[in-house]
């Protein structure tokens, strides 16, 4: 399997490895944004992701840094077990990122929040939603 990158990253990701657990956007319908026009919104696979994490030497220096992509991975069902997964094996990470979206946040339970703390999720960058 060749290594499944994501397409976009925040700047402040360059240096980290990239791990695709979601293409597209599930939303895609901001007025401001074209990233993912044009591209069917997919979950991939768990183990798919797992064997990206599983290949990140043979396609990163090393990193401190992690993303997870694309655009709200955060609505992948094993989307904890995946952050965990990474942090397990790439011990030298000590930091985790992803998009996600504002509503998706706002509805999910304070539990699976912190499940996703607790798995090594760090930072999420969030942005407006303006529908288009």
């Amino acid at each position: 399997m060749t290594y499944d990158f994501p397409p976009f990253r925040p700047p402040s990701e360059a240096g980290s490895y990239l791990i695709r657990a979601v293409r597209g956007c599930n939303w895609n319908r901001c007025a401001f944004c074209a990233m993912y026009k044009g591209m069917k919104f997919e979950l991939r696979k768990k183990e798919d992701v797992l064997r990206d994490i599983d290949s990140i030497p043979k396609y990163f220096p090393p990193s401190r840094t992690a993303f997870i992509g694309d655009s709200n991975p955060l609505i992948h069902p094993d989307i904890a077990e995946i952050v965990r997964y990474l942090r397990e094996k790439r011990k030298e990470v000590e930091r985790v990122t992803a998009y996600a979206r504002i509503k998706t946040i706002a509805k999910m339970p304070e539990s699976r929040l912190e499940e996703l703390k607790e798995a090594g999720l760090t930072r999420l960058h969030m942005g407006l939603e303006k529908r288009g």
